[in-house]
């Protein structure tokens, strides 16, 4: 199997059935900071929905949410004190210091 990251939302009643599943983002290799950040409060390893023999990472998406919009909040307030940010090429290399 390929190196994937998947990221998806359900929907469960207090029973833990699953009653709608959510698509949200698949990517390449690396698991992205975002999905890290999301699954990041009450994560439990859990068996994968999408995929038999496998496992995923389930967290409190509310929760998560929170920490991923103080964590953008966090840098646009880095960003305006110091006028300057990191940029990625798309070779992957990091431009640092590039003026706002």
């Amino acid at each position: 199997m390929a190196n994937r990251s998947y990221l998806y939302s359900f929907n469960q009643d207090k029973k833990g059935k699953i009653s709608k599943i959510f698509d949200i983002s698949e990517q390449n290799c690396e698991i992205p900071i975002i999905y890290k950040i999301l699954v990041s409060e009450n994560t439990e390893i859990v068996p994968s929905i999408i995929f038999e023999d496998s496992l995923a990472l389930k967290g409190n998406a509310q929760a998560g949410r929170k920490k991923l919009i103080a964590f953008f909040r966090k840098i646009q307030k880095t960003v305006k004190k110091t006028g300057k940010w990191i940029s990625y090429k798309q070779d992957g290399t990091v431009e640092k210091n590039k003026e706002y």
